[in-house]
């Protein structure tokens, strides 16, 4: 269904727990290039990073300045 999201890139606010979380692993189980935005770097940001290159995306974690 989703299958046009595979190499698209999306950076989703709040996304490192609650519902920005899952919408960001939803789009890295279709393929997305997946930016993860937040205030610090924490373990919960590095292991959601982690998580979703596992469920098949590229993601990475950008610090808000």
């Amino acid at each position: 269904m989703f299958e046009d999201l595979r190499g698209k890139r999306v950076l989703i606010t709040g996304s490192t727990a609650g519902m920005g979380l899952a919408a960001a692993r939803l789009f890295a189980q279709h393929g997305a290039k997946v930016g993860l935005n937040g205030r610090r770097v924490t373990p919960e940001s590095q292991a959601a990073v982690d998580e979703l290159n596992k469920l098949g995306g590229e993601a990475a974690f950008f610090k808000l300045t």
